[in-house]
C-alpha cells in the first residue's frame, strides 16, 4: 500500500499545481492520453465495454502535501493537521485504477478533472466527445464511501437493480444502494446503459476526520483484478432515468486556461512556492541543501 500511501500526501484542488504534479508523477507514465479538457485516459483491450471511473482533485482548501498517519488497517489525518480533509475521495479509486492498469484488466480508464465542482471533466466529454462512450455499456466509480455500496440511484435511476445484483455478486459483502448522490458516471446515463459507484471503503469525507480502510482498499483491488465482466448484466433502457440533466457551462477548457498560464516548471514554482517547499520536504531536502546547490551552481 505504500503507493497508496504516498499519494494521499498530496492536496489537489482541482487544476492547482499540487495536481499538476500528482497525474505527472502517479498517472501520465501509464502511458494516458490527456483530452483537450485535461482527462487522462487510458484504453486497455481490443473494443472494451467497460469504463472505470474515478477523479484527480479532492476537496482540500488549500494545495501542497500533508502529513498523515497510518497503521495497517487504516490511514488518516493527525489530529494536529490543519488540513481539512484526508482526500481518499478520489485517491483511493485512482490508486485502485492505476493498479488495474498495472494487472492489465480490460476497460476504458477515465481518470476526470474537476469532479468535485460538478463533473467537468465528465460533463466535457458527455456534451463534447461522447463518441469515446458509443462502445461503453457500464461506466464504473470508484468514487463511494463505505464498504457496502453499488449504487443504483444518483438522484434518478442510473443502473438497473439486474446489473447491480450481478456486479454485487462478484464482489461479497456489496448491496444495491438507491441513496447515491453524484460522481462522474452520472453524467453518462444518457449514453451509457448501466452507470454505478461502489464503495471502496473511506468514511467521514469531505472532512478533517476523513479516514480510509487499507484493508477494504486492497481487497477490494484483489476482487477488481479478477473481476469477470461477461458476467455483468445489462438491462437499463436509457430513457429510465429521473436524472436531472446538467447543461454545460463551460466555452472553453480549464485545462487549456490553466495550461496557457503556467508553461514551464519556473512559472508553477513562481506560482506555488508553498507547494515547491513542501515537496521538498517530502523529500528530504532542507533549506540548507537548497543554499548549497544555489551557491554551487555560480
Amino acid at each position: 500500500m505504500q503507493e497508496f500511501l504516498n499519494m494521499i500526501r498530496y492536496k489537489r484542488p482541482a487544476f492547482s499545481a499540487t495536481e499538476e504534479i500528482f497525474v505527472n508523477k502517479f498517472i501520465r507514465p501509464l502511458g494516458t492520453k490527456t483530452d483537450k479538457f485535461g482527462n487522462l485516459m487510458k484504453s486497455i483491450g481490443d473494443h472494451p465495454n467497460t469504463l472505470w471511473s474515478c477523479h484527480t482533485d479532492t476537496v482540500h482548501w488549500t494545495e501542497g502535501l500533508q502529513k498523515v498517519i497510518h497503521n495497517d488497517d487504516t490511514v488518516a489525518l493527525p489530529e494536529s493537521s490543519h488540513s481539512n480533509c484526508l482526500g481518499a475521495d478520489c485517491t483511493a479509486g485512482v490508486w485502485l485504477m492505476t493498479e488495474m492498469i498495472k494487472a492489465k484488466v480490460p476497460g476504458l480508464y477515465v481518470f476526470h478533472r474537476d469532479e468535485e465542482n460538478g463533473g467537468g471533466g465528465s460533463m466535457h466529454i458527455a456534451s463534447k466527445t461522447p463518441d469515446l462512450l458509443k462502445d461503453i455499456d457500464a461506466a464504473i466509480a470508484f468514487d463511494r464511501f463505505g464498504t457496502k455500496s453499488v449504487i443504483t440511484h444518483q438522484f434518478g435511476r442510473c443502473c438497473s437493480d439486474d446489473f447491480a445484483d450481478s456486479l454485487c455478486e462478484q464482489l461479497p459483502g456489496s448491496e444495491k444502494d438507491d441513496s447515491g448522490l453524484f460522481t462522474d458516471t452520472a453524467n453518462y446515463v444518457d449514453h451509457v446503459s448501466e452507470c454505478t459507484n461502489i464503495s471502496v471503503g473511506y468514511a467521514g469525507h469531505h472532512s478533517h476526520k476523513e479516514v480510509q480502510n487499507l484493508k477494504f482498499l486492497n481487497d477490494l483491488k484483489n476482487r477488481m483484478i479478477k473481476l469477470d465482466t461477461s458476467k455483468l448484466r445489462f438491462s437499463r433502457d436509457l430513457k429510465d432515468t429521473g436524472y436531472p440533466r446538467y447543461k454545460p457551462q463551460f466555452a472553453a477548457s480549464r485545462f487549456d486556461d490553466w495550461v496557457s498560464k503556467t508553461r514551464t516548471l519556473e512559472d508553477l514554482i513562481r506560482a506555488n512556492p508553498g507547494a515547491v517547499a513542501d515537496l521538498f520536504e517530502m523529500y528530504g531536502l532542507t533549506a540548507g541543501d537548497l543554499e548549497e546547490h544555489i551557491h554551487g551552481s555560480h
